[in-house]
């Protein structure tokens, strides 16, 4: 094919960017490993809520809901939300750190719900009552599909002409006659006019193969557990539980209980694997503030969050580079806002004004060398 457009990266903010960039241009998407969203995005917890993350990731969530509740007919068969809510809860003592957060809360949902105690340890029945405080409820949470989602977005790259290809790691990337040419490990070459870095932890790494300075993102490690939960608790159920303080999230998964301890360490770029130190401080959170004795862990994993410094994504062309586009830095929110982060790369790639829903989304700070 002849692309008109490289992008390198498979993960969802690579994924998205090609769906919504394929409905104008011929895209080829090169993905390292031999299957999409074998890092960051088949690691995640996987839940939308609009009050997580900054301020602008917030908005860009709610820009989003619209895609994933209503995808067009032709992306998937099977909802991409599923009901699932999130309890937020604090400890006694930490009701001025509860304040805060059920303040910032309301300002993002419009239904958020001042719940109390008694309500998180009736929904949540494994919950110790002596250290639940107060709680807060978000009804609009939503479990996303995560795979579907994903493989939505590269159906509809192929739909439109595009290619995906797999064991594509870039080891060159260049700038020559007005266009970027790209080579990979196998030996595969390719040359278009436009390129888009969505390579989420190497997106530095591939910015410096084309010769352009980091922008100092950041990859850090998170890692999740997945416990037994009683026979009579029925897992369907269940919220999502997390702790004010951003210590502990639990949520219901299979059947059984993931939970995170929120770790946040830095690392590089890799492939992510679960540090038996954070395995434990997830163990012992749980225990402190449930009745649940996960002496044998059913799975364990890890995966790293991309973060820029001011924990915003990055979007849009590099100032000195003309035709390389980033797309990274999504900080464990990137499958929540992808649909609004896709069409807002797509709009900067056209030089056009994004679409009205995204119209109150600040590009400047989402801009590489901001």
């Amino acid at each position: 094919m002849n692309p008109d457009i490289i992008i390198a990266g498979g993960g969802i903010g690579g994924a998205a960017a090609g769906y919504f960039l394929s409905r104008h241009f011929r895209v080829l998407l090169l993905e390292q490993e031999s299957m999409a969203g074998y890092h960051a995005s088949g690691r995640s917890a996987s839940i939308f809520t609009a009050n997580y993350g900054s301020d602008i990731v917030s908005a860009l969530a709610r820009s989003s809901r619209a895609f994933l509740d209503a995808p067009p007919p032709d992306f998937v068969s099977t909802p991409l939300l599923g009901p699932l809510g999130v309890v937020t809860v604090c400890g006694p003592g930490q009701e001025d750190l509860f304040a805060d957060a059920l303040r910032l809360a309301r300002a993002r949902v419009p239904d958020l719900q001042h719940a109390g105690a008694a309500f998180a340890c009736t929904r949540l029945p494994f919950l110790r009552p002596e250290r639940i405080a107060d709680s807060f409820f978000e009804p609009g949470a939503a479990d996303i599909d995560t795979d579907a989602l994903h493989q939505g977005y590269l159906r509809g790259i192929a739909a439109a002409g595009g290619r995906v290809a797999f064991d594509a790691r870039i080891v060159a990337v260049g700038r020559s006659g007005g266009a970027w040419r790209v080579r990979t490990a196998k030996g595969m070459q390719a040359e278009a006019p436009l390129f888009v870095n969505a390579a989420g932890p190497w997106a530095d790494m591939v910015a410096g193969l084309a010769g352009l300075a980091p922008l100092g993102l950041e990859p850090r490690r998170r890692t999740a557990i997945l416990v037994a939960l009683p026979a009579a608790v029925e897992a369907r159920a269940l919220p999502m539980v997390t702790l004010a303080d951003d210590t502990l999230y639990a949520r219901p998964s299979g059947g059984a209980l993931m939970a995170s301890p929120a770790d946040a360490t830095p690392s590089p770029p890799c492939d992510a694997q679960p540090e038996e130190y954070d395995v434990a401080v997830a163990i012992d959170r749980l225990s402190q503030v449930t009745t649940l004795k996960p002496e044998r862990v059913l799975r364990k994993w890890a995966g790293l969050r991309t973060f820029h410094p001011d924990g915003n994504p990055v979007l849009g062309e590099d100032a000195g580079a003309p035709g390389f586009f980033w797309l990274a830095g999504q900080g464990g929110a990137g499958i929540k806002t992808s649909p609004a982060l896709g069409m807002l790369l797509a709009s900067a790639v056209r030089r056009e004004a994004p679409p009205p829903i995204l119209a109150g989304i600040d590009g400047a700070a989402l801009a590489p060398r901001r």
